[in-house]
């Protein structure tokens, strides 16, 4: 190997310049040839610091090529939900309309109900008024409102909103496809926003539509929350007119017929009350029972369904009723012989369950009862006490109404206690008054007492006393007074008898 080069060549390379073996004793000198593949070698760095480069731009670009992509498949998904959230608000806000609408049709037929649910016919009178209340509360949940007129009328209704509203279009290519300049191919979508051409706008406008997301979901479960209380409420009104005919049917099958009352319209009175009978059920499905908004149709129908059935049942019954008791007053008219007379006994007009008085009799307190009234009413007043006349002079026609009524809420016997028989009342006779207070409490009253301790003095005698109901047929009514005369009525309260033992009668109806 030759020695003097920088580098070690191989014997038998040639080369361009030899160099001579230096000798003993002489100075050695380097001769250094050019360096062969230099040039190469920095072309060979250049490329491999050009492809560095490179690659670390192609590798930035992608990333943000990722980036932008994310963001807009983030966007497009934003738009489907958008779009979906407008559908079920606009769906939701549809159906809570109709179920306004349902509840307006069900608290205008509740009217009927109301109007044919006679309380004296009921066994349970409140059951009415929360029918009237379940029907409020009903109105109130529907935000039903009345006009000028007075009629119900429906709220506005619920404003539907569009995607363009939110700057969106239905058009896949325009709004989710994302092609930018595209118009959708639609020209009602013309104005929708196209969408955002940078990763930056695309995240903003995603954002935003999730925000609208929310608030759209927020008023689909507003609509929803009303649709449940509307079907709650249709509910409730239902169950409550059913309760109503029940109370109906209670009251009507306890009912005395009136012994005079025809056939037909007896007939008539109990297909009325079988009716009820069978009433009216509410059957709701299991949505339904468990409030869901679904079931607002469904049940708002069952519940018209009972209300016109109700109010139907209702009237019949109302009508068959007051048929049945002008059938019966008819009755007792045609029963009314022209020859009968006021009995007397002992002097003492007699009117009681046993003695009747004819239809025609009397047409108002007598002068000397009203004088004699005059003469006591001054001297309690001289006492310290006030007398004033409740009720005087009823006609046969007026105390059949009153009858009828009481035996159509309480029944043939229980009226029988507290009032008289068309013709058997003491008040047709012109000779008897009730005082103050028709109450029991008022025989506890100072003026009760002083009037038990004073009448007789004055003519009057309290005509039903008390612990006398099974001889007089009359519960002790402290206000009753009648009119004898002062010596008859002095010898009867000195007796301490009723008026039926002091003259020895009796005082039963004869059916």
């Amino acid at each position: 190997m030759l020695r003097g080069y920088a580098g070690a060549v191989e014997p038998g390379t040639p080369t361009e310049t030899p160099v001579a073996e230096a000798t003993v004793g002489e100075p050695q000198v380097a001769l250094v040839p050019p360096r062969r593949g230099g040039k190469r070698r920095w072309i060979i760095a250049g490329s491999i610091a050009g492809a560095v480069l490179i690659a670390a731009g192609v590798g930035s670009g992608v990333w943000q090529w990722n980036e932008q992509a994310a963001a807009g498949r983030a966007y497009d998904e934003a738009v489907t939900a958008a779009l979906a959230a407008i559908d079920e608000r606009n769906a939701s806000a549809v159906k809570a309309d109709d179920a306004r609408a349902h509840a307006l049709e069900l608290v205008t037929q509740s009217a009927g109900v109301v109007e044919a649910a006679d309380p004296s016919l009921l066994a349970a009178a409140e059951t009415r008024d929360q029918l009237i209340a379940a029907v409020e509360t009903l109105s109130s949940e529907a935000e039903l409102s009345t006009d000028d007129a007075g009629a119900l009328v429906l709220p506005e209704a619920a404003v539907l909103v569009a995607a363009t509203d939110y700057g969106l279009a239905r058009s896949a290519k325009n709004a989710v496809a994302g092609s930018t300049g595209s118009t959708g191919g639609s020209s009602d979508l013309e104005d929708a926003q196209q969408r955002p051409a940078n990763r930056e706008a695309l995240r903003e406008a995603t954002g935003a539509l999730q925000a609208t997301v929310k608030e759209l979901d927020a008023e689909t479960q507003a609509f929803e929350s009303q649709q449940r209380d509307i079907a709650a409420g249709a509910d409730a009104v239902a169950r409550a007119t059913t309760a109503v005919v029940a109370s109906a049917h209670e009251h009507g099958a306890a009912i005395e017929v009136p012994e005079l009352a025809s056939q037909e319209s007896r007939d008539r009175f109990a297909t009325a009350v079988s009716a009820l009978a069978a009433g009216v059920t509410v059957e709701l499905s299991d949505d339904a029972a468990a409030g869901s908004a679904t079931a607002t149709d469904s049940g708002d129908e069952a519940a018209s369904s009972v209300m016109l059935t109700a109010a139907a049942l209702l009237t019949e019954y109302r009508d068959a009723h007051a048929a049945l008791i002008a059938s019966h007053e008819e009755g007792v008219r045609a029963r009314d012989p022209a020859n009968i007379e006021p009995t007397y006994i002992q002097g003492v007009l007699v009117v009681n369950k046993t003695y009747p008085l004819p239809s025609w009799y009397g047409n108002g307190l007598t002068a000397e009862t009203l004088a004699a009234f005059g003469q006591m009413q001054a001297a309690a007043a001289e006492a310290g006490h006030s007398l004033t006349i409740t009720s005087g002079f009823r006609s046969y026609a007026t105390q059949a109404s009153l009858y009828n009524g009481l035996a159509a809420q309480v029944g043939q016997a229980a009226a029988d206690r507290d009032t008289a028989r068309p013709g058997h009342s003491e008040h047709q006779s012109g000779l008897t008054f009730d005082l103050n207070c028709i109450c029991e409490g008022f025989g506890h009253q100072a003026d009760g007492q002083w009037v038990a301790a004073n009448a007789h003095r004055f003519g009057f005698i309290v005509r039903y006393p008390q612990g006398k109901e099974h001889i007089t047929g009359y519960i002790w009514e402290p206000w009753h007074l009648r009119y004898l005369g002062v010596d008859v009525a002095t010898a009867v309260f000195e007796s301490g008898l009723s008026l039926e033992e002091y003259l020895g009668i009796t005082s039963r109806y004869a059916n």
